[in-house]
C-alpha cells in the first residue's frame, strides 16, 4: 500500500500541468496572520470536511439538475510538494546522558523529509452520477533512518460516490464525520437513500483506519486492532433553518465491542440574530454520556456578537478499551464559558472569553480559562495582525501564553511576508516555551504557489529548536 501510495502521488504530480484546466480552485482565506500549509495526512480531515459540506451545498442544485448530457463537471485538482528540515527531539526507550531528567528519554534527531501531497476532487462526472475523490501523500528522507524505513505514503482518503435518483453508495476510504466522537476513518462502503425532501437515511461498514504513532515521517495505517466498524445515520436539513441528526455506530477490535455509541447533533436558527447548535454522544456499552455540549450565538446589533456554552466530557470513555492511551485519561469535566466579540470599527475588532471547568477528580475540583484578543485586517491593503493573551489553570498550574502575529501587504503584488511570535510560561516558571516564525507565501503564474518559512522553538525538552519549511503547490485555476 505505502508502495502504491507513493507511486501515485508521484505520477500523478508529473501529469498535474498536463491536465485540462477545467475547473476552479479557489480556496478561501483564512483570516489569521500567517499562511499555513498543509503536509502529509494533516489534509485527511479538511479535505473530508470540505467535500461533505460541498455534497450537502449541491443536493439542492441536483434536485433541479438540467435534462440529461448537459451536467458540466467539476474537477479540481491539488498538489503540494514540501522539503522540510528539521533539528529537534524524539522520544525513544534508549536512555540518554541527559542531566535533566525531562530530557533523559529524548534523543536529538536531524531530519530532512520531502514529502508530496496529491489531490483530486471530481464532481458531476458521468452527467452528475459520479463524483470522484482523492488524496494521497509521500514522504523520504535520507538523513534519518526509522525502524521502519527512509520512505512512507499512504492513500488519505480515495472513494468513489454513485447517484441514481434518490439513492446514492459509495466505496474505498472515507471519513465519516458521524458516529463516534471525532469521526471515523473507514476503509468500505456506505449507501444513502433521501426518503423526503431534506430527509436522508445512511449506513456504513469498513475496516477502521488507525494510524501508527511511532512514525517519525507521517501517519501509516495500523491494521492490527481495530477490526469492524458499522453504523446508521439519520439527517434533517431545513436550509437556513434547522440541522438535525441522530446516528449510531459500533467499532469492534480483536473481537471487542470497544465503542458503541449512539449520538444527536442539532442547530437550529431560532430567530435571524440566534443560533443554537448542541449534541450528545452516549456510550452504549456502559451507558454514560461520553460527551455533551450547547451553544447559543446571539447577534447584537452590527457590532456586538456574543456566544454562551456548556460542556460536558469524559475522556475515560472516549478512548477504546484497548487503547494504551486509556490509562493516561483525565478526570471528567464540566465547563461554563461565555464570550462577546465587538467590533470597534471596520478594520478593528476585540473577544474577550472565559470559562469555569469543574472537575470530579479528588483534590482537584475547579479550574479556569480567560482569553483576551484583538484583531486587525484591512481588506483594501491587505495587512492582518492579531494579539491575544489567554490564561489557563486546570487547578494545579496555571499556563500564560502571549501570541501575536502580522502579515505585511503584499509586496509586488503578490509576495505575502507574515510574522508570528508566542510566549508560554507555567506558573511554576518550569515549563517555559518560545516560538518565533518568519513565512513568506508567492503565489506565481500558471496556478503555482512558493510558500517558505523559518521556525525557532525552546521548550521544555529543546533548549534550541530550529525548523525550515519550503514548499511548492500547484492549484489549477478556472478554465473557460
Amino acid at each position: 500500500m505505502r508502495a502504491i501510495a507513493c507511486a501515485t502521488g508521484a505520477l500523478l504530480f508529473l501529469l498535474l500541468p498536463l491536465l485540462p484546466r477545467t475547473v476552479a480552485a479557489q480556496d478561501a482565506l483564512v483570516d489569521r496572520g500567517e499562511p499555513e500549509t498543509e503536509t502529509e495526512a494533516d489534509g485527511t480531515d479538511a479535505d473530508q470536511a470540505s467535500t461533505d459540506a460541498a455534497d450537502q451545498a449541491g443536493q439542492a442544485e441536483r434536485s433541479a439538475s438540467p435534462p440529461p448530457h448537459t451536467i458540466t463537471p467539476r474537477i479540481r485538482i491539488r498538489s503540494d510538494s514540501v522539503m522540510r528540515f528539521q533539528s529537534g527531539y524524539v522520544l525513544t526507550v534508549d536512555e540518554t546522558a541527559a542531566p535533566n531528567a525531562n530530557r533523559r528519554f529524548w534523543q536529538r534527531v536531524a531530519q530532512l523529509p520531502i514529502y508530496e501531497r496529491v489531490s483530486l476532487d471530481a464532481r458531476d462526472l458521468a452527467d452528475g452520477h459520479v463524483d470522484v475523490h482523492f488524496s494521497a501523500w509521500g514522504a523520504l528522507d535520507l538523513t534519518f533512518q526509522t525502524d521502519n524505513g527512509i520512505a512512507a505514503g499512504d492513500f488519505a482518503i480515495g472513494y468513489v460516490e454513485g447517484r441514481h435518483g434518490v439513492a446514492s453508495g459509495w466505496g474505498g476510504r472515507r471519513f465519516l464525520s458521524w458516529g463516534i466522537p471525532g469521526g471515523i476513518h473507514l476503509d468500505g462502503g456506505g449507501a444513502a437513500l433521501r426518503i423526503a425532501d431534506g430527509l436522508v437515511v445512511e449506513a456504513a461498514v469498513g475496516r477502521p483506519v488507525t494510524p501508527r504513532r511511532n512514525e517519525l515521517l507521517g501517519q501509516r495505517p495500523d491494521f492490527s486492532e481495530a477490526t469492524v466498524a458499522y453504523g446508521a445515520r439519520i439527517g434533517y436539513v431545513h436550509p437556513g433553518r434547522l440541522t438535525a441528526s441522530l446516528s449510531y455506530l459500533d467499532r469492534w477490535a480483536q473481537g471487542i465491542s470497544g465503542d458503541r455509541s449512539v449520538a444527536v447533533d442539532a442547530t437550529w436558527r431560532i430567530v435571524p440574530a440566534v443560533d443554537v447548535s448542541g449534541n450528545v454522544s452516549v456510550d452504549v456499552n456502559s451507558v454514560g454520556v461520553e460527551q455533551a455540549n450547547l451553544t447559543a450565538n446571539i447577534v447584537l446589533g452590527d457590532r456586538v456578537m456574543t456566544d454562551i456554552g456548556w460542556q460536558h466530557v469524559d475522556p475515560t470513555r472516549l478512548l477504546p478499551m484497548w487503547s494504551i492511551l486509556a490509562a493516561f485519561a483525565s478526570s471528567v469535566f464540566d465547563e461554563i464559558a461565555a464570550g462577546a466579540t465587538l467590533r470597534l470599527a471596520d478594520n478593528w475588532s476585540v473577544r474577550g472569553a472565559g470559562g469555569v471547568r469543574l472537575y470530579s477528580l479528588d483534590g482537584i475540583t475547579t479550574g479556569y480559562r480567560l482569553e483576551a484578543l484583538a484583531r486587525y485586517v484591512d481588506a483594501l491593503s491587505g495587512l492582518r495582525s492579531f494579539i491575544s493573551l489567554t490564561r489557563r489553570h486546570d487547578g494545579n498550574d496555571g499556563l500564560n501564553v502571549l501570541h501575536g502575529s502580522v502579515a505585511f501587504p503584499p509586496l509586488w503584488d503578490r509576495l505575502i511576508v507574515a510574522l508570528q511570535a508566542a510566549v508560554g510560561v507555567d506558573d511554576l516558571a518550569e515549563k517555559e516555551s518560545l516560538l518565533a516564525r518568519f513565512s513568506a507565501d508567492w503565489p506565481v503564474a500558471g496556478g503555482w504557489n512558493i510558500g517558505a518559512s523559518l521556525d525557532w522553538a525552546r521548550t521544555p525538552i529543546a533548549l534550541s529548536e530550529v525548523r525550515g519549511q519550503l514548499s511548492f503547490s500547484y492549484r489549477p485555476g478556472d478554465a473557460q
